[in-house]
């Protein structure tokens, strides 16, 4: 295991805490799934030999505690980033100030605002610039950027209410290696139901040469549809997605300039420029 920076201590404290409530997060959602299979009947279609799955029931409604375990996540995800902040002006020399944190702006005016110059005050120039290249506005879609869900999603848990969250179809369970083999034949020759459900829905549709082999449905949580940042996304993948990000900025920017690894920047910087929409932001401010 790599030994870390002193000064990064507690940012990866946090990483850690929000990787724990991600695991048991996916532990509950794990067990909803399993719940909700014996709400799904399945019988061969006379007319066409296939094995037809259907929903007999409306899904169990999400348990209500594994809604502040997704706040919990989200919590501590975002706080590791602005821990590193702080560790990023002591490093650079300096002490950090009230505001001192991550910012994460949608708007390229936003990150150059003076509100945004207080977070970032005493950190140096250079880690400022690569902060820049992880904001929101970077990114082709910015509403669907990966730190910018952090920061709504977070938001709404920490000042407003807990998620709203939805049971919804997410694809079948292969028990051994020969199912998984077919399955991945037959992709493309069958009928899968993905996304909302309700009772009667059909969920899968098996060809007539592959019935005999029995999958199992399984079930995910996704954000309500009137969740204005994350309508219909697993909750699931949407956490995986964010605590990978956090995880990876925090291992850059540790190897960058808290070990002095001139190699990082390197391949930082390869993969910034790798990406069309960075390249050509960075030739109109040239």
């Amino acid at each position: 295991m790599r030994k870390h920076h002193p000064y990064l201590i507690s940012a990866w404290a946090k990483l850690k805490r929000g990787h724990l409530h991600r695991a048991r997060l996916n532990r509950m959602i794990e067990n909803f799934s399993r719940c909700q299979i014996r709400l799904v009947k399945d019988y061969i279609k006379p007319e066409t030999g296939q094995r037809v799955y259907q929903l007999e029931a409306p899904l169990d409604d999400p348990p209500v505690n594994v809604l502040p375990v997704i706040g919990d996540a989200l919590f501590n995800y975002r706080a590791t980033l602005d821990h590193m902040m702080w560790a990023l002006v002591r490093i650079s020399g300096n002490e950090p100030n009230e505001q001192t944190q991550f910012p994460i702006f949608k708007d390229q005016s936003a990150f150059h605002s003076r509100r945004c110059k207080k977070m970032l005050e005493g950190v140096n120039p250079l880690i400022g610039q690569i902060i820049e290249c992880y904001q929101p506005y970077m990114d082709i879609y910015p509403d669907g950027d990966i730190l910018w869900e952090l920061n709504k999603l977070n938001n709404i848990d920490k000042h407003r209410h807990l998620h709203v969250v939805t049971g919804q179809y997410k694809g079948t369970f292969h028990r051994n290696e020969n199912d998984w083999q077919i399955w991945r034949d037959i992709q493309d020759r069958l009928f899968l139901n993905i996304g909302h459900v309700e009772k009667g829905t059909i969920l899968a549709e098996i060809p007539k040469q592959y019935a005999h082999i029995k999958f199992e449905p399984t079930f995910e949580l996704a954000f309500s549809e009137n969740n204005e940042f994350a309508a219909g996304y697993r909750v699931s993948g949407t956490i995986v997605a964010i605590g990978c990000t956090v995880d990876d900025i925090l291992d850059q920017f540790e190897r960058l300039f808290f070990f002095r690894d001139s190699s990082a920047l390197g391949r930082l910087w390869d993969a910034f420029s790798a990406d069309p929409y960075f390249s050509r932001s960075q030739s109109a401010n040239d």
